[in-house]
């Protein structure tokens, strides 16, 4: 493959505007492995940030996405452990949705073939939420509450479980909330019915052990930080663009302990994930309502700079039959 050879990619042309175009092959550097991508996996509500410029301004046109899974193909003289066929899933902060894409080794994680890559693709949602997990230090026999049943907020409540503990979640989708009830959650409410602190006082009068919020919204943290119980702990998981206001005194008078996560954890959190995803017991195939060919995807993802992009919640593209470089 030349340094002028092109693939096909999926480009943010200009803010908020998305096409299916030929996009040149990434270059493969010392240090940069270069799969062939199997499947790219969506992050809604950060690509729709990023593809708009609110979330870091990037340069367009560039191609977007950060997670994906596949083969490599190609090797950097410097890199060690890794061997062109193998199957992967990595990430690489931009330029995941296309025939091809670049990453750095640290970055990478082997998989057992092609079989496990569609669930692969999807690896930082959970990887974000067993980060914050850790954090928490979530055990066995603990009360948690999740605001939002978003991707992340869907695996944070299914890796909470998982972990032993009693498991709330809450949204204003109904769909989303018919698909925590069934795969994530002990116990779903519904958000449109009123604040949760009122909605769990009769079941949880003192409030949760554990509450994480998942959707960036100022707008629902005093009502999230008034269901935790005194003493308790609160994760800041959503992403709040800018400056953020939240009350202090309802944090205060409960004496909260706040973390705040950052990125994907460290390597063994990953490959953590990705085990529980290829053994099943992390359900995230029923969280995924589509998976869709890159020769269709161009309006799909057009709908993220819209208010469409609410009805969306685990999405994949299939990159498969993509033609090789040119």
């Amino acid at each position: 493959m030349s340094n002028t050879a092109t693939m096909d990619a999926l480009v943010i042309e200009q803010y908020g505007r998305v096409a299916l175009t030929r996009a040149p092959l990434p270059e493969v550097g010392d240090d940069t492995v270069l799969a062939r991508v199997h499947y790219s996996g969506i992050s809604i509500g950060t690509e729709m940030l990023l593809g708009t410029g609110t979330l870091g301004p990037k340069p367009v046109p560039f191609v977007p996405g950060y997670q994906a899974a596949g083969e490599i193909v190609a090797l950097g003289r410097n890199v060690q452990g890794l061997a062109i066929g193998d199957h992967i899933a990595f990430f690489n902060r931009t330029g995941s949705h296309g025939a091809y894409a670049a990453t750095t080794p640290e970055l990478v994680h082997k998989l057992g073939g092609p079989a496990e890559c569609l669930l692969a693709s999807l690896f930082v949602q959970p990887s974000v939420a067993a980060n914050a997990l850790d954090l928490l230090d979530v055990r066995t026999g603990d009360s948690v509450l999740v605001i939002g049943q978003g991707l992340i907020g869907q695996a944070t409540a299914q890796l909470a479980r998982l972990r032993g503990a009693f498991v709330a979640a809450s949204d204003l989708s109904p769909t989303r909330l018919a698909l925590s009830a069934a795969h994530c959650a002990d116990w779903a409410l519904d958000a449109g019915q009123g604040p949760i602190e009122k909605q769990i006082a009769a079941r949880f009068p003192k409030g949760f052990d554990v509450v994480i919020e998942t959707t960036g919204a100022d707008a629902v943290l005093e009502d999230s930080l008034r269901c935790t119980t005194y003493g308790g702990r609160f994760a800041f998981l959503g992403y709040h663009p800018g400056m953020m206001q939240f009350p202090f005194d309802a944090a205060h008078r409960r004496e909260l302990r706040a973390v705040f996560p950052f990125f994907i954890g460290k390597p063994p959190v990953r490959e953590g994930v990705l085990r529980l995803l290829a053994s099943g017991a992390l359900a995230l195939r029923p969280l995924i309502d589509h998976v869709v060919s890159w020769r269709e995807v161009e309006p799909l993802y057009q709908s993220l700079f819209t208010p469409a992009r609410n009805a969306l919640n685990g999405v994949t593209i299939d990159w498969r039959d993509a033609p090789a470089a040119l």
